[in-house]
């Protein structure tokens, strides 16, 4: 963590309850925003994830 490669952020999206993940933007569209298998609505939700900055690694 001493580098800044890792930090501490948030993320923001579509959560599928029943599936226990979230889903992107275009698929919560083409869903109306329920979830494809379960019909039930999707959640808008956030939560605190470890990154990790990929473009520093790179050559």
């Amino acid at each position: 963590l001493d580098t800044g490669d890792v930090y501490l952020g948030e993320y923001e999206g579509w959560y599928d309850e029943g599936q226990e993940e979230y889903v992107t933007e275009t698929k919560a569209k083409e869903s109306d925003f329920k979830s494809p298998i379960s019909g039930k609505p999707l959640v808008r939700a956030n939560e605190r994830n470890y990154y990790f900055k990929l473009s520093a690694n790179q050559e």
